[in-house]
């Protein structure tokens, strides 16, 4: 099929759930039409991640369609996307804050840190 300009909704994981396998479809038979959200989050792509947050807080959506500056889709975000990154960061810091403390042992003395 020919790549569309425009995104006209969106089909996740949970619309096949609840739509489709609620009411007895068959993922295999459904159309996508028929289980897709017709509403569709946007946000540009210079957006801050808080600002990206924000907007599925408000929402109540899980992914934003990500657009250029041109309107074109540049891809989605996710919240899961979001929380895998920022647990990559937090695994950072917590090594950081280990590194600091043996430093801080090996030049004061006595102090033990495990890990």
């Amino acid at each position: 099929a020919p790549l569309q300009e425009e995104a006209i909704g969106i089909v996740t994981d949970r619309d096949l759930v609840v739509q489709a396998m609620a009411d007895g479809l068959s993922p295999r038979e459904v159309c996508v039409g028929e289980v897709m959200s017709p509403l569709v989050s946007t946000i540009d792509e210079n957006a801050t991640l808080h600002e990206a947050l924000v907007q599925m807080d408000v929402g109540g959506v899980r992914r934003l369609l990500v657009l250029q500056r041109d309107g074109a889709i540049a891809g989605i975000l996710s919240l899961d996307d979001v929380v895998e990154g920022l647990a990559a960061e937090i695994a950072v810091l917590a090594r950081v804050a280990r590194s600091g403390i043996r430093l801080e042992a090996d030049q004061y003395g006595g102090v033990r840190v495990p890990g």
